[in-house]
């Protein structure tokens, strides 16, 4: 966990400070929690799923794309031409694929703008679009233009995957805290299954969590969504099958979430009760 925080600091002393303030202002870490380690002799280190939620829920109960340090990748940007949950991951996982090559510069991982969204338009992206989703990692620190002072992103301009875009796109998509949180935050296609996800975190309002049992429905509901979203892009793009890498990398995170959520349930289930 130490290396997923510093990784989103970026090494920027002022970032690191509101981050542990956010951890220890949140409701969501308890007081016992926060103290244990400097006046227990007994000390337990808060837990990892615990330090997520308090990244992207902070004061609140729920996760509202408010977070300043957690982005949401699967969400939606409703004023673009042709919306849809997987442009911001198909836009950093090419750059997170490409931080070890020399794409357009002598410089490994740095890829002019233009080349970005010429392969997301291949993918079936507006290139409109593609450019404002470019935008927006810049914006949130995920993508790092080779200026440090001019941030606004023209087709001309030299990008690559920051720390903080990598470690979103290998380490949060694949973690369960991260994935349910989101659903609170993603257009959906199907009413249906927005309609579902919506009741299981209505039914938790009054309680500091939902059940395990509960989380792992939520999953599987985000999981036929995600599917289905896929499924439908290969379909009118024969390009993202093999190309997609941005949607092949929520699909496996996903299932390698509910496999750690199995995981736990079973050793719930297989501990024996006290008599």
């Amino acid at each position: 966990m130490t290396a997923v925080l510093e990784s989103l600091v970026a090494r920027n002393v002022r970032r690191a400070l509101s981050m542990f303030q956010e951890i220890i202002l949140s409701p969501h870490v308890l007081a016992s929690e926060a103290t244990s380690a400097s006046y227990s002799s007994k000390s337990r280190l808060v837990r990892e799923h615990t330090v997520v939620r308090a990244l992207m829920r902070g004061r609140y109960n729920f996760y509202g794309n408010r977070s300043n340090f957690v982005f949401n990748l699967l969400q939606i940007d409703e004023s673009a031409e042709r919306p849809n949950i997987f442009i911001y991951t198909d836009t950093i996982e090419y750059l997170v694929r490409n931080r070890k090559t020399k794409i357009d510069f002598s410089i490994e991982g740095y890829a002019t703008a233009e080349r970005l969204i010429r392969h997301l338009a291949s993918l079936g992206y507006d290139q409109g679009d593609a450019l404002r989703a470019i935008q927006v990692l810049v914006d949130f620190g995920m993508v790092e233009p080779e200026s440090l002072v001019d941030r606004q992103v023209s087709p001309e301009t030299a990008i690559r995957a920051h720390s903080i875009g990598f470690i979103h796109s290998r380490y949060f998509l694949s973690q369960p805290e991260y994935l349910i949180s989101i659903t609170t935050g993603v257009s959906l296609r199907s009413q249906e299954i927005a309609k579902k996800i919506g009741s299981f975190w209505t039914g938790s309002r009054d309680r500091k969590d939902i059940s395990l049992h509960t989380k792992k429905k939520i999953l599987d509901l985000l999981r036929e969504e995600v599917q289905d979203e896929f499924d439908n892009r290969c379909k009118n793009h024969p390009n993202y099958k093999t190309n997609g890498y941005g949607g092949q990398q929520v699909l496996s995170g996903i299932q390698k979430a509910s496999a750690s959520l199995d995981e736990i349930l079973e050793r719930l289930t297989s501990r024996p009760s006290r008599s």
